[in-house]
């Protein structure tokens, strides 16, 4: 936290810094003009440097942990309850497959056709509007009368997470100078994993003492902190000035210097324009996909790489998910799902509980390293090394081995698949310019839930029929993740979060 007496250094840095900016050439800077500009207009990114990481970051950055661990939190409720479901609504297995993947299709859904609307409209509504609809659709769960309603407001929670849980990287990245982008993506990340800790851990304490009704009440209340907290936050200074809004913007870099206790530099009348930051889209040319935007200015190359990384990482990470519960419920005989009414007085599974608090720890850790790793290696290396990493571990699947050496190569997987992940979601946001940001996220995420999905489907659908099949899914995608690692040649450590709409030539 910044103190005020750290004031007074700040201002007559950020004084230092317009005093040496002189006269700029805007054509050095990439714009296309030759026209110069007066030292009172410096530029955005050294406005954001000069303000710093202060407690204005931090408040915001919290509350939007909240946020993403929340969306985290009800992706996965539906695994921790469903024997309590089919138990109180005796469901068929066809209709509880339903409960469980209904929100993953709702996520696809929202990342590729309503991701946009971060770049359109904001990044603070939609995460509002996202969030109220989460809350919303919290508690039509908590009450809902059958299974038919608990699938509807699944349906809701999918396309809310899908259209604004990446905006929290977004959000949270936009609000600090690039010199902080990493930090404001591993606490993202960091908290989505945490999400999954906290639904295994607040399972274990209370889904038996409780009714899972008053379950859902209890993991939806930090989303009500954060959502209190959100309204009170400035828009992102970065999206208001590619969206022509100059004086919004300086508005609210001048409330964030309020909060740091920074003052303004009085010499600061303005911010440098940025040049060509219009979409076709933003002009009002008729399209109606922005994601189409993506395969446009340069970025076609770069959109599909990503998208196929994103696929094949999840891809891998379900199937082989899937493939290990499959394998020794096949050797032993038995299932994790309760059929027997006589069990249904204990549904609790404490053994799947303590099973996926082990895969959370796991993702956890996989963000941690990932982050460490990229800081000093950057983002190629990283990503070359946990696709090796995988391909490896994946491996493993062809062998007989003992249970805890399967069952450490297993976590060695998982945490490699999320490190990896880590790596492109950092990609991702440099590689892409504000306008298209939220819309590349949200793209590049659906393609991982669309990855995640027929990878779980086919390997609960497949293995029964031909468990090598299943087998050669996990090994064949793990390949073709590091294969494209290989393909993958940009470094974007250094990367600006630049608004300049042109991307690299292909």
């Amino acid at each position: 936290m910044t103190s005020d007496k750290q004031g007074p250094p700040a201002v007559k840095e950020a004084k230092l810094r317009l005093k040496d900016y002189g006269s700029l050439d805007l054509e050095e800077k990439g714009a296309h003009s030759h026209k110069t500009t007066k030292a009172t207009e410096p530029s955005l990114e050294d406005l954001l440097e000069g303000l710093g990481l202060g407690r204005a970051q931090c408040a915001v950055w919290c509350l939007l942990a909240l946020l993403i661990m929340t969306h985290n939190v009800m992706y996965f409720l539906a695994t921790v309850l469903m024997p309590y479901l089919h138990c109180q609504w005796k469901l068929g297995t066809k209709f509880e497959t339903a409960l469980g993947s209904v929100a993953v299709f709702g996520s696809f859904f929202g990342g590729v056709f309503l991701s946009f609307l971060a770049d359109v409209h904001g990044r603070k509504k939609v995460v509002l509007a996202t969030s109220a609809g989460l809350i919303l659709s919290s508690a039509m769960l908590a009450a809902a009368p059958n299974g038919w309603a608990f699938l509807l407001a699944r349906i809701l929670q999918g396309l809310c997470s899908g259209t604004g849980k990446h905006v929290c990287y977004v959000f949270a990245a936009e609000m600090v100078s690039s010199k902080y982008k990493d930090a404001a993506v591993f606490v993202m990340a960091f908290s989505s994993q945490l999400g999954g800790v906290f639904l295994s851990l607040m399972a274990y304490v209370f889904l038996n003492t409780i009714s899972w009704r008053y379950l859902i009440v209890i993991l939806i209340s930090p989303l009500l902190i954060s959502f209190i907290g959100l309204t009170r936050v400035p828009e992102s200074s970065r999206f208001l000035l590619v969206s022509g809004r100059k004086e919004d913007a300086l508005n609210c870099l001048k409330k964030l210097y309020s909060w740091n206790a920074v003052l303004f530099p009085k010499e600061c009348t303005g911010i440098e324009t940025v040049a060509a930051a219009k979409t076709e889209t933003d002009k009002g040319t008729g399209r109606k996909l922005k994601v189409a935007e993506l395969y446009q200015h340069g970025y076609a190359k770069t959109t599909t790489l990503l998208g196929i990384m994103y696929f094949a990482n999840l891809h891998v990470c379900m199937v082989f998910a899937a493939y290990l519960p499959l394998k020794n419920e096949s050797a032993s005989n038995a299932s994790r799902l309760i059929r027997n009414e006589e069990q249904c007085h204990n549904s609790l599974d404490q053994d799947a509980l303590i099973e996926d608090l082990t895969s959370f720890l796991g993702d956890v850790a996989g963000c941690c390293s990932s982050a460490l790793a990229g800081s000093i290696f950057g983002r190629r290396l990283v990503l070359r090394g946990y696709a090796a990493l995988a391909l490896l571990a994946s491996l493993s699947v062809y062998f007989k081995l003992n249970p805890v050496i399967q069952d450490i190569l297993g976590m060695v997987l998982r945490l490699s698949a999320t490190g990896f992940r880590f790596a492109m979601r950092l990609v991702t946001l440099e590689m892409f310019p504000t306008v298209l940001r939220a819309t590349a996220l949200g793209f590049a995420s659906s393609c991982g839930e669309l990855g995640a999905t027929l990878g779980s489907s086919l390997a609960y659908g497949v293995y029964p029929i031909s468990p090598p099949v299943v087998v050669s899914l996990i090994v064949g995608f793990a390949g073709i993740q590091f294969i494209l690692s290989l393909v993958w040649n940009t470094e974007t450590k250094e990367n600006l979060l630049t608004d300049n709409i042109e991307g690299p030539k292909e």
